[in-house]
Order: structure tokens, then C-alpha cells, then sequence
């Protein structure tokens, strides 16, 4: 191409964007910086590199290109705000999504869309809900109305989901529990197994067993009771009101179940810990010619672990290994899982070459490794988690600092602290007593102090570790006016605490004593 226009960069990225190779995408960007100076990115060049480093969890790229757009005093338009709160997500940064969002003067239903995912991405389905109350999700609901979406059978169970989300479950009356104009149409017929199956959904949700037989009672009246995604709720909520039995009724009543029915029941008896029936039924299952599905795999695979029963998970993998989920992230951390607890954390490891280091899940890894007391394995899986910004879980960072209580080890501790405190995982109060154990272990008492002053948060627990790691360098006096503080602030005493005082006491006797002598 004799002359490269912005357009003719900007195609071709987006090209790469939207059907790969991504890094392709990147590496035209840096050659389009690097190039001729005529041609400078502009927010929507800026908007299409930022999704690409979103989808191949290139934070510092991201960073980087973020910088470049505040340096130059870049207007935020909608597209570059979306792809902004985008990247930070999916590169596990939801306070920095956040902040951009917050940010934003007047957001569109793009960012809120944004927002929403991101949220959801992690796992806070909560805080979806807090975007928005219940008159936005009625001016939603007139929207609906108005567009004629009413007959839009998705469109309606997601309405019933937004009001039983937004509407307090104090009183008895099934009616104060539902919408009024909603259950009225229930009640007149204007339902269908679609409906019925979303309001069972949200029955078994809240553990509510009379509304639960309410629906019921509504699948018999509309005739809907045979529908599978019907059947396949009533075992749900069955299970989760605790009522494995009545579930099982409810299955043996079909005259031919289906995955999804098979599929419902064997969780459901695994939920109330019927391991053993849970098995026998997807042995049935398979006798009777029907393949198992992800979420089938995903429930027998947690019973055999329920169970201790090694041989049976890997019986269960050799026939995942035979059909197309042997590479699905849910089946493949959740072997990951059986593997960690059942003692072969080896095999666990092998399993995270078939997903990508952002799905891992790292807390299982390492607390299985801390078990085996493989700590070199542990100092991999951090240098893992650090080179895709990994999130772990406050137990695991205490696991990490757990394997450097070695003084050889120290460098490796002080290493993993520096990335703790850069990733903000060092504020709970597990992780703190992590470091100071590690820190006590290590023989560097001064540094284990400072670990305990600059917790924002002291448990318990907190004060117990810094007690005993007084008394274990053979400073008593200070254990004991550390446990009259702990008091003072009304902290628990626990049997640990007790045991490293009475040690203290002696410590400080015998002192005494040579003092004397």
C-alpha cells in the first residue's frame, strides 16, 4: 500500500479485533506508533486496541494505552469509556472498571450494559442489582409494554427475575412476595412452562417451599407440569428446600427424562449429600443410552470427591477424556479440585495446560501444593498469577507466605508482599497473619511487628499471631502487654492465645529467676 490513510490502520485492526489473531491487532498498533507520525490513533483506533487487550488480558498494554489517551488530553467519547471499563474487567480490575465508570457524567445503556457484565464477570451478581432499583426496573417494564415485548417470553421471565430480586421477602402471604399485576396474570392463565420454570428458578433460590408448591400447584392447573424445563425446576427447588424425596417423585413421574431432568436430579441428591444415590442415578442415566453434559460431569465429579473416592473421579475423567468437555473450564476445574483434595496434586497441575492461566483456579493449586509441602511448586503458580494479574483469595496469599516461613526463603516472601500490596491483598486480616508468621518464622520479629501496625483490620487471630511470635523470640514482656491490649479491645481468647500467655509466664518466671540468681 503506497500510503497507509487512518482508516486503512483502523480496518485492519478492528479485522484482527473481531476475528483474530488479537495480537495481531496489538502489533499493528505498535508498528502504526512507530511509523509514520502523520497518522496518529484516534479514540475509536484507541477503543478497538483496548477491547483486543481486554480479550488476551493484556493489563499493562491496556495501562499503557490508557496513559497515552489522558497524555493527550483525548476526549472520552462513549466507545472509548465502554472499552475502558471492558479492559480493567476482563483483566480482573473491577475497582478500576469501577472508577472509570463512576467517571463517566452521563453513562448510556452501553456503559450500564458494561457495568452490568462486569459485575456479573465477577461474580457479584448482588451489586448488579444495586445498579438499579425496583421504579428503574418499572420504567423498564413500561418500556417493555410500550414496545409490544410483553409476548416475549425471555423478555418477561427477565422482569419476573428483576422484581422477586428487588421486592422484601418478610411477609408470609405468597401474593406480597410477587409483583401484584404479576401474579394476577398467573392466576388468570397468562402463564406458560417458560414462566413457571423462571418463578420455580427463583423459588429454589430462596429456599422458599410454599411458594414452590404454589407454582407446582399453577404447572398442574395450566398443564404445563409435563414440560421439561418445568420438571427439570420443580427438582431443583425440591432439592434445595431440602426435600430430595419429593424431588425423586417428581423424576420418576417422567415417562422419558432428558438430560436437563437427569441432570437436575443428580445434582439435587448430591446437594442434600445422597452421594451414593447420586451415582446410581448416573449410572441409569448412561445404561439408558443418554450422554452426559457438562453440568452432569461437573455434579458427579463433586459427589466422587464428596465421597474420597479417588478411582471414581478418574473413572470419570478417562470419559470425559472421550467426549468434547475435556478441555470446558467448569469440567476442568473441577477435576483440577477432586485432584487437589484427594491428594494428587501433580495430576492437578497437568490439567492447567488445557485452559488459560486467567480461568486457573489458583486457590485450589496452591493450597493442594501447601499440603504436599511442594513450596518450589507454589513460588511457579505465583510467578503464574502475577504474569496474568491473577486474583487470589486472602486463605491463599496467607498459603504463600506459609512456604517462605524458611529464612533461605525470605527473598521469595518479600517478593510475593510486593505483589500482594501492589494487587491490594494484603488489607484482610488472613492475609496479614499470614505475612507475620512468615516474617516470625524467618527470624525477623522487627518485620513481623510492622506487618502488625500496618494492618488496616485486626482479627483475632492477628493479635494470637504477633503474640506468639513474641514468645517464640523470647520477648515475654512485650506477648504479655500485647495480650492486655488484645483484651482491652475486647478481642476473643481462644485455647492458642491461652497457650502462647502461660508460655510467656514462664519465660518471664525463669527470667526472673536468673535475674535473681
Amino acid at each position: 500500500m503506497p500510503e497507509r490513510t487512518l482508516i486503512s490502520w483502523t480496518i485492519l485492526m478492528s479485522g484482527y479485533a473481531r476475528h483474530g489473531p488479537t495480537k495481531e491487532a496489538l502489533a499493528l498498533f505498535k508498528e502504526m506508533l512507530s511509523g509514520d507520525k502523520k497518522v496518529r490513533p484516534d479514540p475509536f483506533v484507541y477503543a478497538v486496541v483496548l477491547r483486543s487487550c481486554g480479550e488476551m488480558k493484556e493489563l499493562g498494554f491496556g495501562k499503557g494505552v490508557h496513559g497515552q489517551v489522558l497524555k493527550k488530553g483525548e476526549a472520552f467519547d462513549g466507545f472509548l469509556e465502554n472499552s475502558l471499563v471492558n479492559m480493567y474487567s476482563s483483566c480482573g480490575l473491577l475497582e478500576d472498571a469501577i472508577l472509570i465508570f463512576d467517571g463517566i457524567e452521563k453513562p448510556g445503556l452501553v456503559a450500564w450494559s458494561s457495568m452490568l457484565s462486569a459485575y456479573v464477570k465477577h461474580g457479584l451478581e448482588k451489586e448488579v442489582s444495586s445498579l438499579h432499583d425496583n421504579d428503574y426496573g418499572r420504567q423498564v417494564h413500561g418500556h417493555i409494554v410500550r414496545t409490544g415485548l410483553v409476548s416475549n417470553n425471555y423478555a418477561m421471565c427477565s422482569l419476573l427475575e428483576m422484581y422477586i430480586e428487588c421486592i422484601e421477602h418478610e411477609s408470609s402471604d405468597h401474593r406480597e412476595k410477587l409483583p401484584l399485576t404479576l401474579y394476577v396474570g398467573l392466576e388468570r392463565g397468562e402463564s406458560n412452562g417458560f414462566i413457571i420454570a423462571s418463578m420455580l428458578k427463583w423459588c429454589s433460590v430462596l429456599s422458599n417451599l410454599d411458594a414452590g408448591k404454589l407454582f407446582h400447584s399453577l404447572a398442574k392447573k395450566f398443564a404445563v407440569d409435563s414440560d421439561p424445563s418445568v420438571i427439570s425446576a420443580l427438582i431443583d427447588m425440591y432439592s434445595k428446600c431440602g426435600m430430595p424425596e419429593v424431588a425423586l417423585r417428581v423424576f420418576e413421574r417422567v415417562e422419558d427424562p432428558g438430560i436437563a431432568t437427569w441432570s437436575a436430579l443428580i445434582y439435587g441428591l448430591s446437594w442434600n449429600g445422597w452421594f451414593v444415590e447420586a451415582l446410581t442415578c448416573f449410572q441409569k442415566m448412561q445404561f439408558n443410552g443418554i450422554e452426559a453434559n457438562e453440568f452432569t460431569f461437573t455434579s458427579v465429579i463433586l459427589t466422587s470427591m464428596a465421597l474420597g473416592d479417588l478411582r471414581k473421579g478418574r473413572e470419570l475423567h478417562c470419559k470425559i477424556l472421550k467426549t468434547c468437555y475435556e478441555s470446558t473450564v467448569s469440567v476442568v476445574n473441577v477435576l483440577i479440585n477432586l485432584y487437589s483434595e484427594l491428594s494428587d496434586h501433580q495430576q492437578a497441575l497437568k490439567l492447567c495446560s488445557l485452559i488459560s492461566d486467567a480461568e486457573i483456579s489458583w486457590n485450589l493449586l496452591i493450597q493442594a501444593c501447601l499440603k504436599e509441602n511442594d513450596y518450589e511448586m507454589i513460588h511457579k503458580l505465583l510467578r503464574s498469577i502475577q504474569s496474568c494479574s491473577g486474583y487470589i483469595e486472602p486463605i491463599s496469599v496467607c498459603d504463600i507466605f506459609s512456604s517462605c516461613t524458611s529464612p533461605v526463603l525470605l527473598h521469595m516472601g518479600v517478593q510475593a508482599q510486593a505483589y500482594m500490596t501492589k494487587m491490594g491483598l494484603l488489607s484482610h486480616p488472613t492475609s496479614g497473619n499470614g505475612l507475620i508468621q512468615m516474617y516470625s518464622g524467618c527470624g525477623q520479629i522487627a518485620e513481623a511487628d510492622l506487618a502488625f501496625e500496618l494492618m488496616p483490620e485486626k482479627s483475632s487471630l492477628s493479635w494470637t499471631s504477633i503474640i506468639s511470635a513474641k514468645v517464640e523470640h523470647g520477648h515475654p514482656s512485650e506477648a504479655l502487654a500485647l495480650f492486655n491490649d488484645m483484651r482491652k479491645r475486647n478481642k476473643l481468647v481462644d485455647s492458642s492465645t491461652l497457650i502462647s500467655i502461660l508460655k510467656a509466664c514462664g519465660q518471664w518466671v525463669g527470667w526472673m529467676r536468673h535475674i535473681a540468681y
